[in-house]
């Protein structure tokens, strides 16, 4: 009887389809860095063996704030090498949308910028995945409601 009530209704078919997915998938992935980076203000760098000399060294732009996942996925202030907290400063004279420069220890050490960051589903669901969990729960619950209230009325009308 459910499954002649879910066949009937697409709209729950969809629903049961992305609670299925949120709820029961994951993946396992190896991940092997080309080079360090530090991503700011929504471009990615590539740290160079480059030392910056102190006096070059002007205001603080940022930190290290996530650390990638095993996929690669990351948005905001991440880098693969460096340690949450690790922060990044302007270089004097330098404009921050070609290069910057990461606290690396005592020195400091350029980043050239690579590419835009994009946004990351994966990583998205991965640092939301408690709230989601809810979501889908509530989502079930409401439709378990909706079929049993259903079958209940198609109860009633039959005697």
């Amino acid at each position: 009887m459910i499954r002649k009530c879910l066949s009937r209704h697409p709209i729950m078919n969809l629903l049961f389809m992305i609670v299925f997915f949120l709820l029961f998938t994951s993946s396992v992935n190896a991940l092997k860095w080309a080079y360090p980076f530090v991503s700011w203000d929504g471009y990615v760098y590539q740290v160079l063996d480059e030392r910056i000399p102190d006096d070059k060294i002007g205001k603080e732009l940022g930190e290290v704030d996530t650390i990638p996942d095993e996929i690669g996925d990351f948005n905001g202030n991440a880098s693969n090498r460096y340690d949450i907290g690790t922060k990044y400063y302007q270089i004097i004279g330098k404009k921050t949308s070609k290069v910057i420069a990461v606290r690396d220890g005592n020195e400091y050490l350029k980043a050239a910028i690579e590419y835009k960051q994009t946004f990351s589903l994966s990583f998205f669901l991965k640092e939301h995945s408690k709230m989601i969990k809810m979501i889908g729960l509530a989502i079930i619950v409401i439709i378990l409601l909706i079929l049993f209230r259903n079958l209940a009325i198609k109860g009633k009308n039959k005697t």
